[in-house]
């Protein structure tokens, strides 16, 4: 649409410039200046109506085809969505066909009441132009649906479907997985936790009855070396039992 409204622009006004040449020149009378007049302006307005409106109505359509192919795919679609592009397809074609059959009354209403011949052929080129763009895009839309039948038939839609449901389990075994490994981390973090207690708790029972045990061997010592005070003066055997004593003290 961008591309063609300066063209047609440049078009028309070059043309509108050629006509005054020649009329000037005396190349053409007025009658023959407002036929081709008319068959030039009829000639871009034929362009102009064959593409715009049509182009509007082909993509309405090939939405709502988009949409249904959606639906067979259990792809969700709004239900206002479907409902506003085939209505919306429903009243561009109507309008498309309204035009057609409107400028071609108008040119020959126009054409008869001139008293011209040329401007007929246009009206009837403005009613057979309702079927060319149909046409061409009942071309475009067979071929386009032949190459997707072909695709399907190298790698058919189900297989797509099928590994992308695949997938998706895999991604959500992954994901439960994943939790699942989180709490197995959790679960060994916290059965570390109570081991560690466990060997702290241990080790301090450990350590009490080492020193308990300690203190009665120390104790059993004393009474060891005042008991050999009582029994005996022989100083060489109270040595000896005194550096026996300082020996086990020290292991």
């Amino acid at each position: 649409m961008r591309r063609i409204g300066p063209s047609l622009i440049a078009l028309a006004t070059l043309s509108l410039v050629a006509l005054f040449v020649a009329k000037w020149f005396g190349w053409l009378d007025f009658p023959a200046l407002l036929n081709v007049s008319v068959a030039g302006a009829g000639l871009i307005g034929l362009v102009m109506l064959v593409k715009l409106p049509w182009d509007l109505y082909m993509q309405a359509r090939a939405l709502v085809m988009d949409q249904r192919d959606a639906a067979r795919r259990e792809i969700e679609v709004a239900a206002e969505e479907q409902r506003y592009a085939q209505r919306t397809a429903r009243r561009l074609l109507a309008l498309c066909v309204t035009l057609h059959v409107v400028t071609a009354a108008v040119i020959g209403v126009a054409t008869w009441a001139s008293q011209g011949q040329l401007g007929y052929w246009f009206a009837g080129f403005y009613l057979l132009s309702t079927f060319f763009r149909p046409a061409a895009a009942l071309y475009h839309h067979l071929a386009l649906r032949l190459d997707e039948l072909r695709d399907r038939t190298r790698y058919p839609r189900e297989d797509v479907v099928s590994l992308v449901a695949r997938f998706g389990e895999l991604e959500q075994l992954g994901a439960r997985v994943e939790d699942k490994s989180g709490e197995d981390h959790a679960e060994a973090l916290a059965s570390v936790e109570r081991l560690s207690g466990r060997v702290d708790a241990l080790d301090r029972e450990h350590r009490a009855r080492t020193a308990a045990f300690e203190d009665q061997v120390a104790a059993c010592l004393r009474e060891l070396e005042r008991t050999a005070d009582k029994l005996t003066d022989d100083r060489d055997l109270l040595a000896g039992i005194r550096a026996f004593v300082k020996v086990v003290r020290q292991t």
